[in-house]
């Protein structure tokens, strides 16, 4: 999903995959991840200049690795 106003676009999408590599000192476990990030940036002559901010389903995505305990 995107959505525009002059320069400004927020964007949501979902990332998925595997983890196959260390992240935060966590080894690997093979868990299927999908995660939610929602971001707005800044446009400069068509192009992405900046990243304003970001933000992605920080919990929901340690405890798909095995992270955090299931309650």
């Amino acid at each position: 999903m995107m959505s525009a106003e002059g320069d400004d676009i927020i964007v949501r999408l979902t990332i998925r995959g595997t983890h196959r590599g260390v992240y935060r000192g966590l080894p690997p476990t093979g868990n299927s991840v999908r995660i939610t990030r929602i971001e707005r940036l800044r446009l400069v002559n068509g192009r992405i200049a900046r990243v304003l901010w970001h933000h992605f389903e920080k919990y929901a995505l340690l405890h798909q690795m095995g992270a955090l305990p299931t309650y």
